[in-house]
């Protein structure tokens, strides 16, 4: 591990302060070694070539129009991407799934995007994982 020395304003760093609590992290190098893999992350995600993970969570109401179906059409179309999908019943009128999916990055985000953007999706969100290469796939 290495140890790096960084300088702040003070305004930042009662900021910095008051997120260690407010999450509970144990110090600040644990705040700024999320804010540093977040940060990577944004920029890896910009390969499409890369395998991914991408997990959809979205909000229904399955009364309009056939949604339901239409749903579970999208994932039976692209079945090779879809590794599991957990539906809950809310109430009367609405549903919560969400879906893991798992590919090539651009296929992951066009399907999530497909699923988010369906009429009718009240809520929808997709956060990407992207998997470790493979040591034994680069010899």
């Amino acid at each position: 591990m290495q140890r790096l020395t960084i300088s702040i304003d003070d305004d930042l760093a009662k900021e910095l302060d008051r997120l260690i609590q407010k999450r509970s992290y144990s110090n600040r190098s644990e705040v700024f070694r999320d804010l540093l893999r977040k940060e990577l992350l944004l920029e890896q995600t910009q390969d499409n070539e890369r395998e991914a993970m991408g997990v959809v969570s979205y909000l229904f109401n399955h009364h309009h129009r056939q949604l339901s179906s239409r749903l579970v059409k999208e994932q039976h179309e692209h079945f090779s991407h879809v590794v599991t999908t957990l539906h809950l019943h809310l109430n009367h009128d609405q549903c919560l799934e969400v879906c893991i999916l798992k590919g090539a990055l651009q296929d992951v985000k066009c399907m999530a995007d497909s699923i988010i953007s369906e009429t009718s999706v009240e809520h929808g969100n997709v956060t990407y994982y992207l998997t470790q290469e493979d040591e034994n796939k680069k010899k």
